[in-house]
């Protein structure tokens, strides 16, 4: 399990990060998981996926990808 001083430098490298963005939109970012059912009944489980979804005037839009993996 991560420490409080582990999630700290973590925040800090991440604010970091966001500092150095030239320009954002308003709007969530959450990681997604699907689930499916294959032909035999078992579920399978893939992702995370990065997922992107902001309003506009006339709805909502949303934009996955992979989850990036280092």
């Amino acid at each position: 399990m991560a420490t409080l001083e582990e999630f700290r430098r973590e925040r800090k490298q991440l604010l970091e990060e966001l500092t150095q963005l030239e320009e954002i939109r308003r709007g969530s970012v959450v990681e997604q998981f699907v689930e499916s059912t294959r032909k035999d009944g078992s579920t399978s489980r893939r992702g995370p996926y990065v997922l992107y979804s902001y309003k506009e005037k006339w709805g909502a839009r949303a934009f996955w990808q992979p989850y990036p993996q280092f």
